[in-house]
């Protein structure tokens, strides 16, 4: 094996897709050799990272499983020391990193709930609608007045005494005002133009810890590439999962931040109708959450 963590990754890249005895003999010995080393560059952890999601998410033993979530581990605990972060290192949806994105006014409430990232203003484009716009429909009659006076979204909010630390929630709180009319509410809130800052503050809040538990572990022996879909459709699905309350509210969770974490939206995740979803565990590890 190579003492090189390039080479190393190169090698594990070209077996990571094939399931074989020699090839999981192979995967084993070069993670634990990359185990040991350190990775040079983003753009090495950026391809170790995607190699690593196939193999946690198709593993063929525990010792693959095992490894797997011991690099993970790593690159959690690398990030989780730092106390400054590379900018070539955001926008991938690692554990204690940031992203800056903009998402609909529904989805970013929700996120300011969630204990494990933290939102702010990073900025508004300079073609958006200035604030005097939404904040006009929504402040209080003594505070209105503030809105005409032609200051910028800074003066605004400055004049309107709201901390920097606060302002996205007092944004997010006067547009929630026109929940009642939500496509005014979503045009204003697009039109805005505002980029946000989300900083994960759990590693749970990244893509290699975003998952729903399950046990046990579907270990792959193979890949299943052909398949008879006319018998397949004619099996009879399983009963859903039976999950509690604060079950389902997970497994909403993970799904909407499957979609943030690649800097995604869609409109049946960020309007999901929570009690309308169904949970299947289906063959070979596979489940399907069905919602409305």
């Amino acid at each position: 094996m190579s003492t090189h963590f390039l080479q190393n990754l190169y090698a594990l890249q070209e077996s990571a897709f094939t399931f074989d005895e020699k090839h999981t003999d192979k995967k084993v010995l070069l993670l634990k050799q990359i185990s040991l080393m350190p990775w040079k560059n983003a753009a090495q952890l950026h391809a170790f990272h995607e190699v690593l999601l196939f193999m946690a998410a198709y593993p063929e033993n525990e010792m693959v499983h095992q490894l797997t979530s011991k690099a993970f581990e790593q690159i959690a605990t690398f990030f989780r020391r730092r106390k400054k972060i590379d900018k070539e290192y955001a926008d991938n949806g690692y554990p204690y990193t940031n992203m800056v994105t903009h998402f609909s006014h529904d989805l970013l409430r929700w996120m300011n709930s969630c204990s494990e990232c933290r939102l702010a203003i990073d900025s508004f484009e300079l073609n958006g609608t200035d604030l005097n716009t939404l904040l006009r429909m929504t402040l209080p009659a003594l505070e209105r007045d503030e809105t005409t006076a032609g200051l910028s979204n800074e003066e605004l909010l400055d004049a309107l005494e709201v901390k920097e630390k606060n302002r996205l929630t007092f944004l997010l709180d006067e547009c929630s005002r026109l929940d009642a009319n939500p496509f005014v509410k979503d045009h204003l809130w697009d039109e805005l133009k505002i980029w946000i800052q989300i900083t994960a503050r759990d590693q749970k809040f990244s893509r290699a810890f975003n998952r729903i538990p399950q046990q046990p572990i579907f270990f792959q022996q193979d890949m299943l590439k052909k398949f008879n879909h006319e018998s397949l459709l004619k099996q009879d699905i399983p009963s859903p999962e039976k999950l509690t309350a604060s079950q389902r509210a997970e497994v909403a969770a993970v799904i909407k931040k499957s979609l943030i974490l690649t800097m995604r939206e869609t409109d049946p995740s960020t309007y999901m109708d929570e009690s309308t979803l169904r949970l299947y565990a289906l063959e070979r590890g596979i489940s399907v959450a069905i919602y409305g």
